[in-house]
């Protein structure tokens, strides 16, 4: 953990307030530089660009630092590629996904005192004390057990729980800290309220069992996804012991030929779809820091995050989905209004220009054979439909939705990255019609 770990509501207030400074004194001189220099007005986005990578560098820097709701966020925009940001910034947060500022050995020692009344060396045959990966809720470190297992050990920060309630506590500031690298950014206080649950519950490491070993069950069938073995005698709330396990990072599989690459796609996007219409349930963290591969193998870390989802919401979303299948405009009414995409009394031009953008987006899947991700943004064409739109006085859509978003969002990016070929349709049709079977539309 840094030093001086700040986890109070005003400590953690004065840090972002210090980096939006910092960031916009950056962002302003840069700017000011350029403008006096001699680079001709058609570049003027190149020097734009380089001011905002000046300007994210000292956020991202303060994402490490501060951990928590903040760093977690920095996560989720690692692994948007060019969707949201320009790539060169999205990219500057890819060490959020694993390395950020460590906690010192007097920390952990006490973190264990605290959970086992013992030094991490009285448990484990070996400890390294120097982490393999720093994240925003915890530190991951190498071990053995007296058996010889090797295992990885998740530690959490001290005070981490009171920081994250602190950081909601804190939307304003945090708005305005994106504003600077984002300008046009959705209403991000809405979206750090709708994480909020799902970031706490993340604290709770005998939650978080639970999780892997229903994931280690869902998956059976599915040879190629591997879930680390949990060891709950050496596990608390605070502190996580599993399997250690090897393999290559997300940026690694790139170097992988396009037909592993296929291969990878095709186990992913069928899991995904199995573990939503067959089991209701989904990983919701999705960031890369949370997979490792082998060229016929994807191991699925973290199970902090993950969400079940209730029958009735996968029924009304199937609907939404046919909506689109079948060009249905009342289907489609019928299912928005139930998801809290839309109100019953919105005014038809807002129904019809809400229908057409789910139609752009997931209309083009819903043909058969294979193919890759449609070279289309998403979320310019959302973007751009909440600005045609007022948004004053809206609620916002079913909490599971976001949840739903976030998963298939970075299933998405990592497909779209792989280009690999999927059979989009006849996946999804397959994993529904089991849905179906058991439950009455």
């Amino acid at each position: 953990m840094p030093k001086n770990f700040k986890s109070g509501k005003i400590s953690r207030l004065t840090g972002i307030g210090t980096s939006i400074l910092k960031a916009t004194g950056k962002y302003a001189i840069r700017t000011a530089r350029n403008k006096t220099s001699d680079i001709i007005d058609k570049n003027e986005n190149i020097k734009n660009l380089s001011a905002k990578i000046a300007a994210t560098k000292e956020i991202i820097e303060t994402m490490g630092e501060l951990k928590g709701a903040l760093m977690k966020i920095g996560q989720m925009i690692s692994i948007s590629e060019d969707l949201i940001l320009p790539k060169e910034i999205s990219a500057l947060f890819n060490g959020l996904q694993t390395k950020s500022p460590s906690m010192p050995q007097s920390e952990v020692n006490l973190i264990f005192k605290k959970n086992f009344g013992k030094l991490p060396t009285d448990i484990f045959i070996d400890f390294d004390y120097q982490p393999i990966a720093s994240a925003s809720i915890g530190q991951v470190h190498c071990g053995y057990l007296k058996d010889g297992t090797k295992v990885a050990i998740k530690v959490q920060y001290p005070k981490i729980v009171t920081a994250i309630k602190n950081d909601f506590k804190n939307i304003d500031k945090i708005y305005h800290l994106f504003k600077l690298i984002f300008p046009n950014v959705p209403n991000i206080k809405s979206i750090i309220d709708e994480i909020a649950e799902s970031i706490i519950t993340e604290c709770d490491y005998e939650n978080e069992i639970k999780n892997m070993n229903h994931f280690a069950y869902i998956y059976q069938n599915f040879s190629n996804i591997k879930v680390p073995k949990a060891f709950p005698l050496f596990s608390t709330k605070e502190i996580l012991t599993m399997e250690f396990m090897e393999g290559d990072t997300f940026e690694d599989t790139l170097k992988y030929s396009q037909e592993e690459r296929d291969f990878l796609g095709d186990i992913l996007y069928r899991s995904f779809q199995y573990s939503f219409y067959v089991h209701n349930i989904l990983h919701t963290d999705p960031q890369n820091g949370n997979y490792l591969f082998n060229r016929d193998q994807i191991i699925l870390l973290d199970y902090g995050s993950t969400r079940s989802f209730s029958p009735h919401f996968i029924s009304s979303y199937i609907k939404l989905l046919k909506s689109v299948e079948q060009n249905d405009f009342i289907l489609y009414q019928l299912a928005a209004q139930d998801l809290g995409l839309v109100r019953p009394s919105e005014k038809e031009e807002h129904l019809l220009k809400h229908f057409n953008l789910i139609k752009d987006i997931y209309g083009p899947y819903t043909k058969s054979g294979k193919f890759k991700v449609i070279d289309e943004n998403p979320v310019h064409k959302i973007t751009q439909f909440l600005k045609s739109i007022d948004m004053k006085n809206r609620k916002s859509p079913a909490k599971e939705l976001f949840l739903l978003d976030r998963s298939s969002f970075g299933l998405y990016t990592k497909l779209k990255t792989w280009k690999s070929e999927i059979e989009w349709f006849e996946n999804i049709i397959h994993y529904r019609s089991i849905f179906e079977s058991i439950h009455t539309l």
